[in-house]
């Protein structure tokens, strides 16, 4: 089942259960709607299944969509390279808790200053 960006994940939720895959779709790098859907499906809905990201998607939102909830990110193939590789590893702390297991720095920064 394919979400367009104006569609909200309640829409799906009384057929989360026989969907394995929800597309969710992004028309422009800076609409940022997909990124609150997916993150909706996971913990809202407890949805199980794959999440993928389609449409104008850049290397920058990688790592930001897999916090989300998003399990794939769908790359035309003439874009497809090294950047898309980088991306998952250019940033290694995160700020606040996701989907992901990385420990917000919060989080690290009271397990640090308990150990001074």
């Amino acid at each position: 089942m394919k979400l367009k960006s104006n569609q909200l994940a309640p829409e799906l939720a009384d057929d989360l259960g026989a969907l394995a895959l929800v597309a969710v779709e992004l028309p422009k790098f800076r609409d940022g709607r997909a990124f609150s859907t997916a993150r909706e499906l996971r913990e809202r809905f407890k949805f199980t299944g794959e999440v993928r990201a389609t449409g104008h998607i850049i290397p920058d939102q990688y790592l930001f969509l897999t916090r989300v909830g998003v399990d794939t990110v769908e790359v035309p193939a003439d874009r497809a390279g090294p950047a898309w590789e980088h991306a998952l590893a250019e940033i290694s702390v995160a700020y606040q808790p996701a989907q992901d297991d990385a420990q917000p720095l919060s989080l690290l920064r009271r397990h640090v200053g308990k150990q001074a």
